[in-house]
C-alpha cells in the first residue's frame, strides 16, 4: 500500500486501469473453471426431438471449445451427434441445462439453466415451475404469446436458445413415383382446443415410430401429401425436404405468417430470424388445404431457404448463449422475472 502511495500520477493511473481490466477479464472468464452439463432425461434415440436437440447443443458448444458434458440416468451409449458423458462432478463447478420436463434440481447444481423446449403446460404440468429455483436462468426454444406482447423484454428477460438439427445429406427427394397421403397427430390435442378437423382421406397411412432418419426419408418419398396435425412438429419441414407436400392443420386464430414468424404460442422456431429479416410467404409448406397449390409450386425452393434459416438461427443462438454464460451473473432472464 505504501508503495502505491509513492507512485507518480502515471503509475497510479496505470494501476487503476490494470485493476479494472483484470476485474473485467475475470468476469468474462466465468466458464474457465466450469463445466456445462446437459441433463438428458429422455435417453437415446435420434427420432425423439428432445433427445436430438440436447445432443446437438452439446456438439455445437463443444465446437466452440466450451467444456460441455452430458449426464443421463441411463447407461452410456454412442450417439452420432454427441457422446461426451459425465458421472462424477463438483456441484459447485457445473452449470446444469435442464429441459422443461425436469422437476427440481437432480444434479444439485449451483448454477441452473431451464430450457423450455415446449411451452410449460403443454407436455409438462404448470406446477413444474414451483420446483425450480427463482434464480435459475430460463431460455426458450420457441416464442410464446407473452414474448410477442412484451417486446421490451426481448433479449433481457426473454431469451432464446433455438437449435435446429438436420442430419447432413439425409433428407432428400428421390424423385420417384409417389402417391397418396400420410399423416400424424402427435401433440395435436394439446394445441387444437376447439377440435381437430380431419384433413386426410380414410386410406391415409399414419406415420408410426421409426428408429432412424433414413427410414423416415424412405417413408416420405412414398407419398404425395403429409398431413401434420401437430403445430409444433418439425416433421412438416422434413417431409417437404423429401418432396412430400406438407399440409399443416391450421391453428385457430393464427395465420401462416404468425406461425412462421413466432408471433403465437405455436410456431416454427424462427422468431429471432424474422426479427432481423422480412417475412415472405414461406415456400413448400401448405398452411391449410387451400395452400396446397402454392406449396406444390414452391417446394423446390424449400431446401436452400430452410438451410439458410437454420444456419442463421443456430449461429445467433449459440453465440448469444456463450456470451451469456461468460457473463453469467449479469443475466436477468431468471425464473422469478419470467413466471412471478
Amino acid at each position: 500500500m505504501c508503495g502505491l502511495i509513492s507512485f507518480g500520477k502515471k503509475e497510479i493511473n496505470f494501476v487503476v486501469i490494470y485493476i479494472k481490466k483484470f476485474k473485467y477479464t475475470y468476469k468474462m472468464d466465468f466458464l474457465m473453471d466450469k463445466t456445462i452439463v446437459i441433463y438428458n432425461p429422455y435417453g437415446n434415440g435420434e427420432m425423439c426431438g428432445g433427445t436430438t436437440i440436447l445432443h446437438y447443443i452439446g456438439q455445437l458448444l463443444k465446437n466452440k471449445n466450451i467444456n460441455i458434458k452430458m449426464y443421463t440416468g441411463y447407461s452410456a451409449y454412442e450417439d452420432i451427434i454427441f457422446s461426451d458423458f459425465i458421472t462424477d462432478y463438483d456441484e459447485n463447478k457445473i452449470v446444469a441445462i435442464y429441459p422443461e420436463i425436469t422437476y427440481g434440481n437432480p444434479l444439485n447444481a449451483k448454477y441452473v439453466i431451464r430450457w423450455i423446449l415446449a411451452p410449460v403446460g403443454k407436455i409438462v404440468n404448470n406446477n413444474v415451475v414451483e420446483s425450480w429455483g427463482k434464480n435459475d436462468l430460463i431460455y426458450y426454444f420457441l416464442s410464446e404469446k407473452k414474448i410477442k406482447e412484451s417486446p421490451n423484454k426481448y433479449n433481457s428477460i426473454y431469451k432464446f436458445l433455438t437449435i435446429i438439427y438436420l442430419k447432413p445429406n439425409t433428407f432428400i427427394n428421390y424423385n420417384k413415383h409417389r402417391s397418396g397421403y400420410c399423416h400424424i397427430y402427435k401433440k395435436a390435442n394439446m394445441f387444437h382446443i376447439n377440435g381437430i378437423q380431419t384433413l386426410h382421406p380414410p386410406d391415409s397411412v399414419e406415420l408410426s415410430h421409426f428408429n432412424k432418419y433414413e427410414e423416415l426419408v424412405e417413408f416420405f418419398n412414398r407419398f404425395e401429401y403429409f398431413i401434420c396435425y401437430d403445430p409444433c412438429s418439425f416433421l412438416v419441414f422434413l417431409a417437404g425436404l423429401c418432396g412430400c407436400i406438407p399440409i399443416l392443420h391450421k391453428v385457430d386464430g393464427i395465420s401462416k405468417e404468425e406461425w412462421f414468424t413466432g408471433m403465437a404460442d405455436t410456431n416454427s422456431g424462427f422468431y429471432e430470424y424474422y426479427l432481423k429479416n422480412e417475412y415472405t410467404n414461406f415456400p413448400g409448406i401448405a398452411y391449410g388445404i387451400e395452400d396446397i397449390e402454392y406449396a406444390r409450386s414452391t417446394i423446390h425452393l424449400l431446401p436452400d431457404i430452410l438451410n439458410e434459416h437454420i444456419e442463421s438461427i443456430n449461429n445467433l443462438s449459440v453465440n448469444n448463449f456463450i456470451n451469456d454464460m461468460k457473463n453469467f451473473h449479469d443475466n436477468i432472464n431468471s425464473i422469478e422475472n419470467n413466471f412471478y
